[in-house]
Formats: C-alpha cells, sequence, structure tokens
C-alpha cells in the first residue's frame, strides 16, 4: 500500500463520508446523491473558487467548490456546484444568496438536482446520420 487512506466505497466507486462520490472518480448521476449540494449560476467568467468560498461562508460549512470549466478551453462555463455539510445550511444559503448580487450578476442558487436527458445536437453522430438521410 502507498500508506494513504482511502475512501470507503459505494457501488464499487470511492465515496465521501456523506455517501456522496466524487465528480472525477465516478459516475456523473451518483454524484448528485448529496442533498446538500447547490447549484449555483450566473457567475462571472472570472470568478475565482475562493471568491465564491469566502461569499458562500457566511451560510455555513463549506466541504467543497467546484467551478464548471469548459473542457476544451479550461475556460469557466459561468456557473458551479457547492457541497455544504449539512442540509440545513444549504437551505439557509439558497435562502441568503439566491438572485443576490455576486461581482454585478444576480446569482441562481438552488439545490443541485441531477442534469436532464437532452437530444443529441451537432457532432459526429449527426454528420453520420444526415449522411444517411442522404
Amino acid at each position: 500500500m502507498d500508506g494513504m487512506s482511502r475512501a470507503p466505497l459505494l457501488d464499487g466507486q470511492p465515496s465521501d463520508q456523506r455517501g456522496s462520490i466524487h465528480l472525477f472518480s465516478g459516475g456523473f448521476d451518483y454524484w448528485f446523491m448529496n442533498e446538500s449540494r447547490l447549484f449555483v449560476g450566473n457567475l462571472s467568467y472570472q470568478t475565482k473558487d475562493n471568491e465564491l468560498q469566502d461569499y458562500f461562508a457566511a451560510a455555513g460549512v463549506l466541504t467543497s467548490v467546484h467551478m464548471v470549466q469548459d473542457k476544451l478551453t479550461g475556460r469557466s462555463r459561468g456557473f458551479a456546484f457547492l457541497d455544504y455539510a449539512t442540509l440545513a445550511e444549504a437551505t439557509k444559503a439558497v435562502e441568503l444568496f439566491h438572485q443576490k448580487e455576486f461581482q454585478g450578476r444576480p446569482l441562481t442558487v438552488n439545490i443541485a438536482r441531477p442534469r436532464e436527458e437532452r437530444p443529441s445536437e451537432g457532432g459526429a453522430a449527426s454528420l453520420q446520420r444526415s449522411e444517411d438521410v442522404r
């Protein structure tokens, strides 16, 4: 062993103490099992993790901040996910910060939910389909 402690497993995937699976070590759907996870939208592209953490700490103990970035450019996509230690703290954050101005923009703050399925648009799959139709 390498001497490092390992997170417990849930469905064969690493998990933290609250039972949610980390975004990059497990399935995306499992990541939303934490009911104290918030979606924060309408962020400035220049917002930094530590700025968001400092601002949202007024509602309680943040256990993680994940600023979502474009895979190709590395640029912010203008939204983030925040984890609070408890559901009560997450609920307090929604009440305190939803539609409040942060860095000149009104925030969208709500309890995170799984991403909805959307039809694919563009990409190689639709090119193949359009060639099949001809």
